[in-house]
């Protein structure tokens, strides 16, 4: 037969305040009062009264031996007895020393922490060892073990840890920022949209060898934009934290889009090209043998819209001579230039080709054997491109003066910006002594 003890505990003392002090005028003892005249003056003295405190306290009936659980408010609360043949009795204190079977989804807890309050009173127990747990959407559950005696009140401390994770933004700029803050999704009403307000302060943090971390952050959904500098358009994304995978860190790939390449580019060394296998530079010629795509190797200038190149040139075995116009950093999308020497399939051509997913389409071809003493092989001679909008057109020096070759259109605007760079094709061997790019023209 079990009893329980009724006892009334105090968990809560209030100081609500005391009565401010007053100056209070004390009557005289009129029988020892001495006449006065009349311009004598009236005194009065004064006696401040104590502060007087006012306590509540607020008492909670329990029955013994039962738990008082602290934790966060509205944590669910699951007090379950544990067997000597699970739980050892001297291993009943602190923190499982082996884990514990999970607590089953369908297993109600004992109880709930109140709203805006810290501890949770359990009912009357049985002596014996007790496992104690909490657990709160967003917060890591925690336990302990616990022995509980007859007729004893004991108290047990869970500390629910707030779950954090992180998001790893990985990019293609070297340097810039990531600025994000909590955000609360909502539909337009007329529209359907859903749109996103920002209902946290912002934070930064800094782009370094392309990746940026926005680490500690709580479960929720988060607005967040990337900015590479002025030659980006900025990136404006949300992720929602944690993802269907449940992991603490997230793998987020970012791309941003460069703008417009202006600057001026005339490098002809090795670590500023992406050339072909069988390419290389030396001595400031750019000498390509075989079949590929050569651009310049950084972002900056791969993003041309209106240029023009001037280039010299020399074709080593009277193949041809070859330039990509507005070509993708895969090299698989671009237009492609060529003019055929002696020794070519269809010698002394002016060609010009849509290359899409790698794939040649011929746009315009003109005869050039006009100009056979001028591109013969293992001459030097001097081509000039000129880009605007959807229009290439193509010039050869001859004797000091630029001669028209032809104009290449492409009436759908498949490409209407990219890199510029020299091409190759089988058994072709060229090479280029300069290669200048300017925007919108190069100084004549």
């Amino acid at each position: 037969m079990t009893c329980s003890v009724r006892r009334m505990i105090a968990i809560l003392v209030v100081s609500i305040g005391a009565f401010s002090s007053a100056s209070v005028a004390l009557a005289q003892d009129l029988a020892d009062a001495p006449r006065k005249v009349s311009n004598q003056p009236v005194t009065t003295r004064t006696r401040t009264l104590p502060p007087r405190t006012i306590t509540k306290i607020k008492t909670v009936e329990v029955r013994i031996p039962t738990l008082f659980v602290s934790a966060r408010s509205k944590a669910d609360i699951w007090i379950k007895p544990v067997s000597s043949a699970v739980v050892k009795a001297a291993e009943c204190e602190g923190k499982p020393r082996q884990p514990l079977p999970a607590i089953g989804s369908d297993e109600p807890p004992s109880g709930t922490v109140p709203e805006n309050e810290n501890y949770f009173i359990s009912e009357a127990l049985r002596p014996g060892c007790y496992r104690v747990v909490a657990a709160l959407d967003g917060y890591k559950t925690d336990e302990k073990l616990v022995r509980i005696g007859t007729s004893e009140l004991k108290g047990v401390s869970l500390d629910l840890e707030p779950i954090l994770y992180k998001v790893v933004i990985t990019t293609n700029v070297e340097a810039g920022d990531v600025r994000y803050a909590p955000v609360e999704a909502s539909k337009d009403p007329k529209t359907g949209e859903q749109k996103y307000r920002q209902v946290g302060l912002p934070r930064l943090v800094y782009i370094k060898n392309k990746s940026a971390s926005l680490p500690e952050l709580r479960g929720g959904t988060y607005g967040f934009d990337v900015n590479g500098g002025v030659e980006y358009e900025p990136y404006n994304g949300v992720v929602t934290v944690p993802g269907g995978d449940n992991k603490e860190t997230i793998e987020l790939p970012v791309t941003l889009n460069y703008l417009l390449s202006t600057a001026t580019f005339s490098s002809l060394t090795s670590d500023q090209w992406n050339l072909t296998p069988n390419s290389n530079i030396g001595k400031g010629v750019l000498a390509v043998k075989g079949p590929g795509v050569a651009i310049p190797h950084l972002e900056i200038y791969r993003h041309y819209k209106d240029f023009e190149i001037v280039s010299d040139v020399r074709m080593i075995n009277g193949m041809a001579a070859s330039f990509v116009v507005h070509a993708s950093g895969d090299k698989e999308n671009y237009y492609l230039i060529t003019l055929t020497g002696p020794n070519a399939a269809e010698p002394y051509r002016f060609s010009g080709f849509l290359v899409k997913n790698g794939v040649p389409q011929r746009l315009q071809s003109v005869s050039i054997s006009h100009l056979k003493e001028t591109i013969r092989p293992n001459k030097d001679f001097l081509v000039k491109i000129t880009v605007k909008d959807n229009n290439i057109d193509v010039q050869v020096n001859e004797a000091g003066k630029y001669v028209p070759l032809g104009r290449v259109v492409d009436p759908n605007r498949n490409f209407p910006i990219g890199a510029p760079g020299v091409a190759g094709g089988k058994d072709e061997q060229t090479q280029f002594g300069s290669f200048l790019v300017c925007s919108p023209q190069c100084p004549k």
